[in-house]
């Protein structure tokens, strides 16, 4: 993605890039806190925190990462404001 033909991992830009797959990660990581949180019961105060920033990046994954005319997840490229047209992740 935005490399030459055989560039090597410093033309990666891995820090202009907000990756689909990780969010996913990441969002299941937040629904599972969430659900451990309820199951330690009452006294626990972070299922509420954890499903609320699920919910956030949820939303914002369905914004900006889900191609709906396409059916597929893609990359959000910092740089260029947008999605890239060849790489997808997920």
């Amino acid at each position: 993605c935005g490399g030459a033909p055989n560039a090597g991992l410093r033309d990666t830009r891995t820090r202009d890039f907000v990756p689909a797959d990780l969010n996913a990660f990441l969002y299941l990581l937040e629904v599972n806190l969430a659900d451990l949180h309820d199951e330690l019961g009452p006294s626990s105060q972070g299922a509420d925190h954890f499903r609320g920033l699920a919910e956030e990046r949820k939303r914002a994954m369905l914004s900006l990462l889900w191609q709906a005319d396409e059916g597929l997840w893609r990359d959000w490229d910092l740089a260029a404001g947008g999605r890239p047209s060849a790489c997808i992740s997920a």
